[in-house]
Formats: C-alpha cells, sequence, structure tokens
C-alpha cells in the first residue's frame, strides 16, 4: 500500500505545545497502586479538578480517579470510570447526585484530558455538576442527577475527608492507567479553558501555575521519585504551593514516566483482534502482558513506523515467565488487520521474529537465523531501520543478526509480540523508551535515543529513536503548520429549508456526496466539479448521469450552493436533515497525458486524490489520473449508461472488484482494469462497458494512503464482539466499510459528525435509498477504529472487509476519544 510522507522525514517536530508535560505517573490496578491524602478542608459546594488520563486495561471493573468519602453511605464524591467504561461524576451530601455519561471511553492509547466541576450555588440548576472531556463540555448523559438545590452541605469532597487517587479507600475500584498534570482547585468552578486551550484543532494542555488554587488546591506534577510519607520530594508532591502532599502506595520510581499528553509513548495494544480479557491481561499500563492457555496473546505497538528519511526505531522486551514460548518482531500494518489469534504473527504475514525457544529469526516468512535461544529475564533489543531496510536483534545489548530485505522500506510496521506455543501462559513486557526497569525487574538506565529521549535497558544502536509521538515525522497534512485533515476532507451535517442556500464546509468542495438521512426512498447523490453544477450520480443505482435545472452548484468559496427545485427532498427539504461528505480536489480539471488515453484531471496530490474523465475506447488502455502514488481505491462509473453498475477497484483485493451499487462479493474479470494494478501515473481499463464503452463519457475517483490523512485497504473478520483494531494512523473523520467475500452486505458509512463520541453506530449504507439507521458497529479511537459488533456486514469469522478513511487528526497529535 502507497504511504506518502512528508520531506525532512526523522526530525523532530517541535514548538506546537506552548506548556510541555514532562512527566505522568503509572498506576498498575494489580499492584493496588494508589495516592492519598489524610484530609482536605475547604469550600465543598464549589471546585473544580483537572486530569489528562491515559487508559490501561479497560476490562469490566469500576476504576476511580478521584475519590473522598467520609465513612457514611451517603456520605461519598468519586470520579470515574464505571464497568461500561462511562465516566461518572458524582458529590455526596445528604441526597447523591451525578452525572453519567453517553459516550464511552475505552481508547488506551493516547490522553484524555478530564475536568469536572462542582457549583452547588449556581442559579442554573443544570450547570452545578459540569463535565468536560478534551475542552469539550459533555451534556449528553445517560444518568444526569443535579443538585437540587443549594442548601447542599457536608458532601466528602473538601469535607476534612481523607481523599485518594487511583482508588477507593485503599480497597477497590482501582485505576490502571497514566494520570498527568492534576489541578484541584479550591474555591473556584471553572470551565476547561483554564487547564487547555485548542490549537489547529488539537486540544493541549496550558501551564496551570498562575491559577488561584485556595486553600486546599494542589498540583501534582510527578517531578519527583521519592515514594512513601507525603513530602515534597515524594511521588505525590503538591507543586501549587499549598503543600498538600499525597502518600504513595505501592508506586516506585520506576513509575514516574515520561508518557505525557504532548509526548505520547507506544504501549502493547491489548485490543488487538480478541485479545483483551481473552487472551491477554494487560499490566503496569499495558507494559505487560499475561497470556492465557489458549491463543497466542499477541499485542502490536500503538504507534507505527513508515518508511523516510532518519526513520529508525528501537525497542526493549523482556522475557519475564517462561511456561510458553515467546516470539517478538515486526508486523506491517496492513497484515496486523488480518491478524487472527489462531496462528503467530509472522504466518502468511510480511513481518520478521525472534523466537526463544528455538533461536529462529525470520524476515519475511524465511529462518535467517537459528543459533542463539533466550529464557526468562533475557532483554530482546529490535532495531528497525526504515531507512536502509533491515532489522537487527540483540540480546542483552548483544547484536544476535542484522538482515536486510526491501520489504523493511516499503511497509509500515508496528512492533509485535506474543506467545508462539499456542498452549502455554507466558508473561512479558515492552520498553518504547519510558521504562528501563520494565515495572523494577530491571536496574534503572539512563541510555536515551537518538535525540535524547527515553530510557533504555541497554545502549541505543546510533541513529535510532525511542517510539513516541515526538519522534514520528510530521506528516504531510499537520496541525504544525495549522493544515488540518478537515482542510482536505469535511463531514457537514444540515438541515434543510427549501432555499437556495450555500452550505459551509471549509472549503471550496471539489466532490460532494449528500445523503437525506431521515427519510428513506432517498438516493446518495454524488456531485463533482469536472461534471459541473447539477449533474448528478447516484451511488444507490446504476441510473446515467442526471443533468437536472437543479441540485448542487460549485460557485460558494468555503463550500458549495444549493439551487433549490423539484428535486429538493433529497437535498434540502424543510424539517429534514442531511449529511455531506465533502473533498477537496484540484478545482477545475487539466488535460493529462499520462496514459495512452487522454483525460481531464481535478487532482489533489496532497492528499492523494483526484478526479478524473475520459471517453471511452473499448479498446483495453491507460489513462493518467493526476497522482504522485499508485492508486489504493478507484471507483469507476460510466455517466451516459444507466445499465453499467459502478466498479470499484481496491488494491488489497488483486485482481478482485467490486460494485458500488450493489451488495454482492468481489468477483474477477480482466474486461474490467486489464487485470493491471494502477501505477503511480496511470490506471488500466479493459474492454467491458463499465470502465471503457466506446464514445461513453466516464468519471473516475482515484485515492491513495497518506500518511495521517487518509488509509484504503482491507482486514479479515473475527466473528467477535471483540473485533479487529484496524490501525490507521490518524483519529478517523469518516469510515466506509464493505465485506468482500460473501453476498447481501452494504456498503456502510460513518462520520464524526453524526456520531460525535463512542460508539458510532449510526451508519447510512450507499447502495440503498435507505434513511439512517443505528448499529453498534465500532470505535473511532486515537489511532484507527475497533470493530465491535459480530454482524456480518463488518466483522464475519473470516470474512475479508474493504474500507476507506479519512482523518479528524494524525495520531501524532490526536487525543483519545
Amino acid at each position: 500500500m502507497s504511504i506518502i510522507k512528508a520531506n525532512g522525514a526523522g526530525e523532530v517536530s517541535t514548538g506546537f505545545y506552548g506548556f510541555e508535560i514532562d512527566n505522568s505517573l503509572r498506576f498498575d490496578d494489580e499492584s493496588n497502586a494508589y495516592l492519598n491524602i489524610s484530609t482536605l478542608d475547604g469550600n465543598e459546594k464549589t471546585f473544580t479538578y483537572s486530569t489528562w488520563v491515559k487508559r490501561g486495561d479497560i476490562t469490566s471493573a469500576t476504576q476511580v480517579m478521584f475519590h473522598a468519602w467520609n465513612g457514611s453511605s451517603n456520605r461519598r464524591g468519586q470520579l470515574l470510570f464505571n464497568s461500561s467504561n462511562e465516566i461518572m461524576w458524582e458529590i455526596g451530601g445528604s441526597s447523591t447526585f451525578r452525572l453519567i455519561t453517553n459516550a464511552v471511553f475505552r481508547d488506551i492509547s493516547a490522553w484524555y484530558n478530564i475536568v469536572v466541576v462542582a457549583d452547588v450555588t449556581n442559579s442554573t440548576q443544570a450547570d452545578r455538576l459540569r463535565l468536560y472531556v478534551n475542552g469539550t463540555r459533555i451534556t449528553s448523559f445517560s444518568t444526569e442527577d443535579q443538585v437540587t438545590n443549594d442548601s447542599y452541605s457536608a458532601g466528602s469532597f473538601n469535607n476534612d475527608n481523607a481523599h485518594h487517587i487511583g482508588m477507593i479507600n485503599t480497597t477497590s475500584n482501582k485505576f490502571d492507567g497514566y494520570m498527568a498534570e492534576i489541578n484541584f482547585i479550591d474555591g473556584q468552578a471553572l470551565d476547561a479553558s483554564s487547564f487547555g486551550e485548542t490549537k489547529s484543532g488539537v486540544w493541549i494542555p496550558k501551564d496551570t501555575s498562575g491559577l488561584t488554587f485556595g486553600t486546599t488546591g494542589f498540583r501534582l506534577e510527578f517531578k519527583q521519585t521519592g515514594t512513601g510519607t507525603a513530602s515534597s520530594s515524594t511521588i505525590g508532591a503538591d507543586t501549587g504551593g499549598n503543600d498538600k502532599h499525597f502518600t504513595s502506595n505501592n508506586l516506585g520510581a520506576f513509575d514516574v514516566m515520561p508518557d505525557s499528553p504532548t509526548n505520547n509513548f507506544a504501549v502493547m495494544n491489548p485490543l488487538v483482534g480478541r485479545g483483551l480479557g481473552l487472551y491477554v491481561d494487560p499490566r503496569h499500563g499495558n507494559l505487560e502482558m499475561d497470556t492465557r492457555d489458549s491463543g497466542r496473546g499477541t499485542t502490536f505497538s500503538t504507534l507505527a513506523m513508515s518508511p523516510g528519511t532518519g526513520e529508525k526505531y528501537y525497542a526493549e522486551y523482556r522475557y519475564r515467565a517462561d511456561s510458553g514460548h515467546m516470539r517478538v518482531g515486526v508486523i506491517t500494518v496492513d497484515d496486523a488487520a488480518d491478524y487472527l489469534e489462531t496462528s503467530t504473527f509472522d504466518d502468511g504475514t510480511v513481518s520478521s521474529s525472534y523466537t526463544s525457544v528455538t533461536g529462529k529469526i525470520f524476515v519475511d516468512g524465511t529462518e535467517v537465523y537459528d543459533d542463539v535461544t533466550y529464557t526468562t529475564g533475557n532483554v530482546i533489543g529490535i532495531a528497525l531501520d526504515l531507512e536502509n531496510g533491515s532489522i537487527e536483534y540483540f540480546k542483552d545489548g548483544t547484536s544476535i543478526h542484522s538482515e536486510s530485505n526491501s520489504i523493511f522500506s516499503s511497509n509500515s510496521f508496528l512492533f509485535a509480540a506474543g506467545d508462539s506455543s499456542n498452549s502455554a501462559d507466558i508473561r512479558y513486557s515492552a520498553n518504547f523508551g519510558q521504562d528501563s526497569t520494565f515495572a523494577n525487574d530491571e536496574t534503572a538506565a539512563t541510555n536515551a535515543d537518538t535525540n535524547g529521549i527515553g530510557a533504555f535497558h541497554t545502549a541505543v544502536p546510533s541513529g535510532f529513536k525511542a517510539l513516541c509521538t515526538a519522534n514520528l515525522p510530521e506528516p504531510p497534512i499537520t496541525p504544525l503548520n495549522d493544515d488540518l485533515p478537515e482542510d482536505y476532507f469535511n463531514a457537514v451535517l444540515y438541515d434543510g429549508n427549501s432555499a437556495d442556500r450555500n452550505i459551509e464546509v471549509g472549503f471550496k468542495s471539489d466532490f460532494i456526496w449528500v445523503k437525506h438521512r431521515t427519510s428513506a426512498g432517498n438516493h446518495h447523490r454524488l456531485y463533482n466539479v469536472i461534471a459541473g453544477e447539477h449533474a448528478c450520480l447516484f451511488s444507490s443505482n446504476s441510473n446515467a448521469e442526471s443533468t437536472a435545472s437543479d441540485g448542487i452548484a460549485f460557485d460558494f468559496a468555503t463550500g458549495f450552493n444549493i439551487d433549490d427545485g423539484a428535486n429538493r427532498f433529497s437535498y434540502n427539504q424543510s424539517s429534514n436533515t442531511y449529511v455531506s461528505w465533502n473533498w477537496l480536489a484540484g478545482g477545475s480539471a487539466s488535460s493529462n497525458e499520462d496514459g495512452n488515453l487522454a483525460s481531464s484531471v481535478s487532482a489533489n496530490q496532497k492528499a492523494g486524490f483526484s478526479i478524473v474523465s475520459y471517453t471511452g475506447t473499448g479498446s483495453a488502455t491507460t489513462i493518467g489520473h493526476g497522482l504522485s502514488s499508485a492508486p489504493d481505491l478507484i471507483i469507476v462509473k460510466n455517466r451516459d449508461d444507466g445499465s453499467k453498475n459502478w466498479v470499484v477497484q481496491v488494491t488489497a483485493l488483486g485482481n478482485n472488484y467490486l460494485e458500488l451499487n450493489k451488495t454482492n462479493d468481489a468477483f474477477s474479470s480482466s474486461i474490467y482494469f486489464n487485470n493491471t494494478a494502477p501505477t503511480s501515473s496511470v490506471f488500466s481499463v479493459g474492454t467491458v462497458g463499465s470502465t471503457n464503452a466506446s464514445g461513453d463519457d466516464f468519471i473516475a475517483y482515484c485515492l491513495h494512503s497518506v500518511e495521517g490523512y487518509s488509509k484504503m485497504g482491507a482486514y479479515t473478520g473475527n466473528g467477535n464482539t471483540e473485533g479487529q483494531y484496524i490501525y490507521t494512523g490518524f483519529r478517523p473523520a469518516y469510515v466506509l466499510i464493505k465485506q468482500s467475500s460473501a453476498n447481501g452486505n452494504n456498503w456502510s458509512v460513518h462520520d464524526n459528525k453524526r456520531d460525535v463520541d463512542n460508539v458510532v453506530n449510526t451508519r447510512l449504507l450507499a447502495s440503498t435509498t435507505g434513511a439512517e439507521t443505528t448499529f453498534t458497529t465500532l470505535d473511532f479511537l486515537s489511532n484507527g477504529f475497533k470493530l465491535r459488533t459480530t454482524g456480518t456486514a463488518y466483522n464475519g469469522n473470516g470474512s475479508t472487509y474493504i474500507y476507506m478513511a479519512f482523518a479528524e487528526m494524525p495520531t501524532k497529535y490526536a487525543n483519545a476519544r
């Protein structure tokens, strides 16, 4: 799959975060780790609490972030994730009042900022308890029990009670993961803007040193490493000026981590396939895994590594227990999407691995070395050189074997580890640069990477980097330059008004896909700048292009126009709702002579998207697409012949094709695309009327994956509610999915405007005229999406699915969702 990278990759980006958070504190639920202070006695009616959180184990157990309790059943206050992964904010007095979100929060790959406010005397009842996530106030709740009057008293928070961070009163509901930059403001009801701000679409932290903390307020920055009794030199030191220091319990200096909201480190991803709860039990902030008796217990890193200048990464794995056999290495992002627990991660994949019991090293399915085994206590280093195309394995700092192969300079990879025996438990730990001790199993070391980042157990090979967001290259479309994915793709919701109007998108739309949401019987309407105003095709049938006198026009500088008329029910009827998906191509078309058949092309090379118009010849030929890389997905429609279906070529399916207006499975035939993969300049068409009828006009939409912005590919379903985890390298704004290996399932479209939170369950079907429906389906996450259904439209066991996704924010900068 083609991945376009920015020039100068390998340089550490700087200057985006005006205030950087250097540390976090790791909490391990199985270690009963928590902080406590014996009493806080301040304003129990008005206060604010802010914390940055990166979750670890998210299996069904309540996890407390902040808690106060005086021992009475009606004197309780708490901020927590409940067993459904919803956030609950509760204060207790003579009665208990609480907010519980509808949204779920189970992104383990990035950071949330959570701010809660108690403002009991506020004259507006709905404002007495408030909750913000990543700067946005949450207003939709499954439970909303607001404080009923301002006579509230004798609550637990700030009422001369013990307060705990990470646990309830030393006994239960233990938090698992990381916390950073905790601020408690006594006597003030602040909003999220006191703790963070939006910069180029990213919620980033502010320096809170200038805030007034009140009598009992505190700030925990986790700059100290001392343990035990509260003091200014221990882990729970208050740096806000009130000396409200917390005692640390079951925490060590090794739990003070460089992982932070401004430099997010990779961890092991337990959400791979059916892993979490079935095959792996995570510990120590997803840096240790205990595998189960069956399955492979495989995990992949939460950050990927892509080819480019200076792209060299190093990681370490420690074999902690050896009743089974450990396997460590790397796997391509695309093969990770096909991984099933029934096989090792290198079976039939583009990968490399090093196994413990045999000492064998494999590269791309071939054994290249067989000599040095390893066992409990050994630390295995992996140096992946994506610039020069090689991998090198180390045992306790000594090089074991280096192997060059072109796969390492032409694919994006994830670090991988698991049990190769499929029959016994093993435990393994990882260090991507954040913990040289492997949770205190080894002596702390100070071996930094080439950029001076992180700490490794052994010396880092020259030029290699820790796997963290500060070390990732800038994507071509980056908020560092105030250049956002929404400047190239944007989903827009609007209410119809039965009048001429402009729809604001944020850019002048070149390809507009509109769908009526609320009533069945309305086609998906597709417009493009080459065909011009009102020229419409329907993805939900094979009709020829419509040239009605009303519809969509292209005269609005930051969106599109609607010319109202007889067909308005499909795109602008009063009292109805609509969604438009909008892409920026290259504006007016230019002539392209790259192929044997001339074409007119509107191309956006930066965004990997072009619109191509051509007239068929009936003879197999090539057509220029105007992009700088081979398309991963091409959609073609005969504009003149209503009997010809839409045809879709997906590189991941080889010489197998789909039809956009049909639910059938993929089929093979050389007459559509001449059984020829696209190149960096042209795509091929055969002799069939659907792609190349003599004298007919055609439109083709060509797309290739762009690092941090778009991804087209395929995955294999596993038939489980813990479905596949698809790494995209960005937090999605749009995902389209189609089963390609069985008849009867539709093209499902999801976006971040119809579902602003998880679960993403609102869908439209591209090949039908049906209204919008809900179907529990998937989570959008900071680095991809996770299937949450057994439905065959998305996740049939062993079935193949193709997908097309566009970004809300590249993973390098994305907040957790």
